[in-house]
């Protein structure tokens, strides 16, 4: 029943805090009674592996800045209870891949910011995706589940970004939403009503962008 932890800076961690019966180890027991995070993990240096999370199956939330700033932090298995994911909550770790769990909802602002994610995989339940949630990652390519209506503002802004399936149900881009990316061919979603400002803002090393790109015609909105 104990779980055999691969980072001893983690198991550290959580011993520390949920080892109920005072064995220097955590049981899947006592895991899976864990019912919030809190800042145990904040901006904490030295974790690097946390895998062992998906046996806290009481979570329902990866709170805001969770895992904010654990910048040695390169892998992580989310538990399948969890429901969303907090504002910050892996700001600028060093996470390249990950899976979200089905049954998540909403991933929130800036959730993978400034982190070197290169793969991350959405389920079907993901319905609302924060501003700048992927910002300055190093994502090349994304699916974008059907329940998603609206990109916020600066989500993919900064990222190496060349292929991304929009959903039919989008109906709003958002300001900066794909500004300075290499991103040169997209198909609009037929339902789309509004682009923000800058929403395809280039630099002068993308020079050619969009040449064939079709606005359709439920567009009533286009910014700058």
């Amino acid at each position: 029943e104990i779980i055999q932890f691969e980072d001893s800076s983690v198991k550290k961690l959580c011993v520390t805090m949920w080892d109920t019966n005072n064995d220097n180890n955590l049981s899947f027991g006592e895991a899976k009674a864990v019912q919030t995070l809190g800042t145990v993990f904040y901006k904490n240096n030295n974790i690097r592996k946390f895998n062992e999370l998906k046996y806290f199956t009481s979570l329902t939330d990866i709170d805001s800045e969770t895992f904010y700033g654990c910048s040695n932090l390169t892998e992580i298995a989310l538990p399948t209870s969890i429901r969303s994911i907090g504002d910050y909550a892996f700001y600028r770790t060093y996470v390249k891949s990950i899976t979200i769990p089905n049954g998540v909802e909403y991933i929130g602002e800036s959730a993978f910011n400034s982190s070197p994610l290169q793969q991350i995989s959405l389920p079907n339940s993901v319905s609302q995706i924060g501003a700048y949630a992927f910002a300055s990652t190093q994502l090349e390519q994304i699916t974008l589940p059907n329940k998603v209506t609206k990109i916020a503002r600066y989500c993919f802004y900064e990222t190496p970004l060349t292929s991304i399936n929009l959903p039919d149900d989008i109906t709003e881009i958002e300001e900066c939403a794909f500004a300075n990316t290499p991103l040169n061919h997209l198909k609009l979603p037929k339902n789309l009503t509004t682009i923000g400002d800058y929403a395809f803002k280039s630099p002068s090393r993308y020079t050619e962008r969009f040449q064939n790109i079709e606005i359709p015609a439920s567009v009533h909105t286009i910014g700058y």
